[in-house]
């Protein structure tokens, strides 16, 4: 699991993100590097886990910093994604239920 998604995470950054992506685009392909993160996080033990939760908090923190409405489909999706990230990975329940209400409040 751990190779297949980060040759996913390798083609993303040197196929997509490696050119000039702006926007919706970036948003999601930057979300879908931290979501890979995230998966390798879940199965992941010791100093790898630690890496890998870096990783995908830095990703989530560039995408999260990409201008979006309040209800477009990928900044929700994001918020989601971020919160399971918080609840399953962090183990910060609290921070993941703050970013699931922001983001539906946003939306609303």
């Amino acid at each position: 699991l751990q190779a297949d998604c980060q040759r996913v995470i390798d083609m993303i950054n040197s196929k997509v993100l490696s050119k000039e992506t702006s926007g919706e685009a970036k948003a999601f392909f930057v979300k879908m590097v931290g979501d890979y993160y995230r998966y390798i996080a879940e199965n992941a033990k010791g100093e790898n886990l630690e890496k890998v939760k870096v990783a995908a908090l830095k990703a989530y923190d560039e995408a999260n910093g990409i201008t979006l409405q309040p209800c477009n489909p990928i900044r929700l999706g994001l918020a989601l994604n971020f919160s399971v990230f918080q609840y399953e990975v962090m183990k910060n329940h609290k921070k993941a239920c703050e970013i699931a209400d922001q983001s539906l409040q946003e939306a609303l």
